[in-house]
């Protein structure tokens, strides 16, 4: 329920991490560093989009570095 509310609130789809396959190709896009400094989590590659799981989707500047950095 929690997960849902979180969808709704940032209006972007949650992933249940704990059931998600990671693509392993995809760790290697971001630094270990920066992924346990702002707890996230490369999951995959849709197209030209990284799929990124993050315990803040609110943090927007991070996205944006994301979108920088890879």
């Amino acid at each position: 329920q929690v997960l849902r509310a979180l969808e709704k609130a940032y209006q972007i789809p949650g992933v249940e991490v704990s059931t998600f396959e990671i693509d392993p190709a995809v760790i290697a896009l971001v630094k270990k560093e920066i992924c346990e400094k702002q707890c996230l989590i490369p999951l995959q590659k849709a197209g030209q989009t990284l799929v990124v799981a993050f315990s803040d989707p609110g943090n927007i500047m991070m996205r944006e570095d994301l979108r920088f950095l890879t």
